[in-house]
């Protein structure tokens, strides 16, 4: 879950960042909220994996969906 988390992240601020570099228009609401919501999964998964608990897989996947939901929804 932890590497996944890491690649959903760096992939993110690649892509943010490669818009940027483009000069092509980014909502720096939109993605500062995805980035918020990438490094709280990557923190989820982090702790899951080091105390075993089985809470930490469906906090992973909800805020994952959420993630998913900004990405759809906000124009």
């Amino acid at each position: 879950m932890v590497s996944s988390a890491v690649v959903q992240l760096v992939t993110g601020v690649g892509l943010i960042w490669t818009r940027l570099a483009l000069e092509l228009p980014v909502s720096h609401a939109k993605m500062g909220v995805k980035l918020a919501l990438d490094v709280l999964v990557a923190l989820v998964a982090l702790i899951g994996m080091r105390t075993r608990a089985a809470w930490a897989f469906y906090a992973v996947a909800t805020v994952t969906a959420a993630a998913v939901v900004v990405a759809v929804a906000w124009k």
